[in-house]
């Protein structure tokens, strides 16, 4: 069969899409609410989203996608994110799934889903709030899920879509703090024992899996290749030494004074360079209006015109390069 997303019928009795790409890990987030949003005490929130992934491992992003309710408002877990700056994340595992499903339902801002699932809560360690939050002794987690990482909130990707839900947040963080529960780690390997953890994930429909078995594949090539499959950030630093050191560049730092060079001597990107967040969000306010991403030769150029919740968009209803993309 073949069909053509939003313009020919698959003809099927359920929409096959999400039963393509899978199985998904779940994003269970756990954010509270700050004073700027409800001028009261926080409330802790917890929900799960079903397209969560890593995105890199030195040093470690995650990334949440969150759609809009049948409201057409934006998931709590963005808001308390992006007020707060910070989130946590927890493994969502076979002895947990009912707590898991509880925590998916739509419930008005600021109910506890934890109270709500009836979980014990533990407390983040490092995370310091951006925005004002009373008594705020830690972002709130899973006590009872074996995995959990402590984020700051680094941006959001707003997708445009189709209404009432189809409008999705993409929420990028970075990890800083990960918890691992001892008796989950494989003492002998010195890794972490999946058929210990069980994570479940998602599926297409109403479906879920959860993970037991595995098996190893080693893939041909460099060992930098495989640091970087590994997710080893160790082994990936050493292979990058021994690389400056063989092109006799080891020690070749960026001259902070110039934007074009913040690249190390053999034509990376220095770590210097790639972490001046600030700078990047100070440059883009100076340099407003801002311009979509079809501002490349061929495309026309369109200003940016709307903004939405902190959001800029172009002209053209996508979401501007620098403004949004970008940051």
């Amino acid at each position: 069969m073949f069909y053509e997303p939003g313009k020919t019928d698959h003809g099927l009795p359920f929409d096959p899409f999400k039963a393509c790409v899978v199985p998904r890990p779940i994003g269970w987030i756990s954010t509270v609410s700050s004073t700027n949003q409800t001028n009261s005490q926080p409330t802790a929130n917890l929900a799960p989203y079903s397209q969560f992934q890593n995105l890199t491992f030195d040093p470690p992003y995650v990334m949440f996608s969150a759609n809009q309710t049948p409201e057409e408002t934006r998931k709590d877990s963005v808001v308390n994110a992006e007020a707060t700056g910070i989130f946590c994340w927890q493994l969502a595992t076979y002895p947990l799934r009912e707590a898991v499903n509880i925590t998916s339902e739509q419930l008005p801002y600021g109910v506890d889903e934890f109270e709500q699932a009836k979980l014990e809560k533990t407390y983040s360690r490092l995370l310091t709030p951006k925005s004002p939050v009373p008594n705020f002794s830690g972002i709130p987690m899973v006590a009872d899920s074996p995995v959990r990482f402590e984020c700051e909130y680094h941006s959001t990707i707003r997708l445009p879509g189709n209404p009432p839900m189809g409008t999705v947040d993409i929420v990028i963080g970075k990890v800083v703090g990960v918890y691992i529960a001892d008796d989950v780690i494989n003492m002998q390997t010195g890794k972490v024992d999946v058929a210990k953890t069980q994570p479940i994930a998602r599926c297409g429909y109403y479906d879920y899996a959860v993970v037991r078995e595995c098996f190893e594949m080693k893939m041909p090539g460099a060992d930098i290749m495989r640091a970087g499959l590994e997710g080893s950030s160790k082994k990936n630093r050493e292979a990058n030494k021994v690389d400056e050191q063989s092109k006799g560049t080891e020690g070749k730092v960026a001259v902070e004074e110039s934007p074009s060079s913040h690249w190390n001597g053999n034509g990376a990107p220095s770590y210097d360079s790639i972490y001046k967040v600030k700078e990047i969000e100070a440059r883009i306010e100076k340099e407003k209006p801002l311009w979509s991403e079809s501002d490349i030769p061929g495309y026309g150029i369109t200003p940016a015109t709307k903004s939405d919740s902190g959001h800029t968009w172009s002209g053209n209803g996508a979401p501007s390069t620098y403004g949004s993309l970008c940051v």
